[in-house]
């Protein structure tokens, strides 16, 4: 049980790294969430099994608030939907970026909220448990992950103007605008950034 809870937990983390749209980093989100609670209730020790617990509340509304986010993103991006790709400013961006900054970092376990308070109490319960050690080392290697591939809350802020006709598709303009998965690691607001002007 414990290795399949450590292949979810880096399962879930990459895929954030590798997803196409919002939806997709979502999902994979709530992928290692899973995974992080199944590592904890896999060692069968009291304080790990309290920990997931607590830890089950905090990942269902985190996650609860991240995709009633994205999906007021999504909506308000028109014909750009969830796709990570640069597009013009819409409504209520900086509102909306600043909530799915939050939804995020919730769903990643940083402070000061209840997230990191639950991978806390859990790495806490795991500690003397066989194979612990291997909890630690994918929880926190699969969290550095996800803040690095948390966007920053900047979406949709380029500010361009809507695309006239003529302009590339939203399809067509995702590959073009999309960097690699190690630069995307490095640069947290990569999805938002504004494309370089055409020369």
């Amino acid at each position: 049980m414990l290795p399949a809870a450590l292949i979810t937990i880096a399962l879930g983390f990459f895929g954030v790294l590798a997803a196409k749209g919002l939806r997709d980093l979502a999902a994979f989100a709530v992928v290692g969430s899973m995974g992080t609670l199944l590592a904890a209730v896999a060692v069968f020790q009291p304080d790990a099994m309290s920990a997931a617990l607590y830890y089950t509340v905090h990942s269902t509304l985190a996650a609860a608030a991240l995709f009633l986010v994205v999906d007021l993103i999504a909506v308000r991006r028109g014909e750009y939907g969830d796709a990570i790709n640069v597009g013009p400013r819409f409504q209520d961006v900086e509102k909306l970026s600043a909530l799915f900054f939050l939804a995020a970092i919730a769903m990643v376990g940083l402070p000061p909220l209840s997230g990191f308070i639950g991978k806390l109490l859990i790495l806490d319960g795991v500690r003397d448990a066989a194979g612990g050690y291997w909890i630690w080392a994918v929880i926190l290697i699969t969290t550095v992950i996800g803040i690095l591939a948390s966007p920053a809350p900047a979406a949709g802020s380029s500010g361009r103007a809507p695309p006239s006709r003529g302009t590339a598709t939203p399809a067509a303009s995702t590959a073009a605008a999309r960097p690699s998965p190690w630069r995307r690691a490095s640069s947290p607001c990569w999805p938002w950034r504004p494309s370089s002007p055409d020369r």
